[in-house]
């Protein structure tokens, strides 16, 4: 069977990037965000408009990359974060459950849902949320295992590091820190005492790919 993939965030930092890989590979892709560049231009939150997405182009698998991320603690965050992360992955599972053949879920997670954790993490570390973004982020991943319950297809959420890369906005350190060095403007710095493991994007995009194409059971965070 033909390959069919839906990336929402498909116009993002990541999104693009996969977007590009997948179509290299053959991959009949089809890229959903709130952007009029996108193929499909939606909104997460809107669950009639997802469900007409999903029955109408029947994805064999969905990359779930859309997010709002912020390391900020501001309460003000909550309602945009519940929207996009929580309102938006329930009524994306819910779209896809439907579906005759429920397809294979990918979805990127975040460091975040470990937040205050005891460093270094893995897979069975305990999540620590301290932020709006992290809560957030780990309740999607909750419905992503519950629509794996509700369904028998598979699902993975890929708790990804800093990410790197072309592309880049200069909201994030290393943009930031490399235009300051071409400018030749000082940078603003902390103590230097935090420790990071930064992932170049195109390391993340072949990770997702694996994860779309390995043998894969039940629920899985990696």
């Amino acid at each position: 069977m033909s390959r069919r993939a839906l990336i929402t965030g498909g116009t993002g930092f990541v999104g693009s990037v996969l977007a590009a890989a997948l179509r290299r590979d053959g991959v009949e892709v089809r890229t959903l965000s709130r952007s009029d560049e996108a193929d499909f231009s939606a909104d997460l939150g809107d669950a009639d408009r997802l469900r007409a997405i999903v029955t109408e182009f029947a994805p064999s698998e969905v990359f779930h990359l859309a997010a709002l991320p912020s390391g900020r603690r501001d309460r003000e965050l909550v309602a945009a974060m519940y929207h996009t992360h929580v309102a938006g992955t329930f009524a994306l599972t819910q779209a896809l459950a439907e579906l005759e053949q429920p397809p294979r879920l990918i979805a990127a997670g975040t460091l975040a849902e470990y937040g205050g954790a005891q460093a270094p993490y893995s897979e069975q570390t305990l999540a620590l949320p301290v932020s709006p973004y992290g809560s957030t982020k780990l309740i999607a991943s909750e419905l992503c295992r519950l629509y794996t319950m509700a369904t028998g297809a598979p699902a993975a959420v890929l708790r990804a590091c800093d990410l790197y890369g072309p592309g880049r906005s200069g909201g994030y350190f290393l943009p930031s820190l490399i235009a300051a060095l071409r400018a030749g403007d000082a940078f603003e710095m902390s103590a230097g005492e935090q420790r990071r493991d930064y992932l170049f994007v195109d390391d993340f995009v072949a990770a997702l790919q694996l994860a779309a194409t390995a043998p894969l059971a039940g629920f899985r965070i990696a």
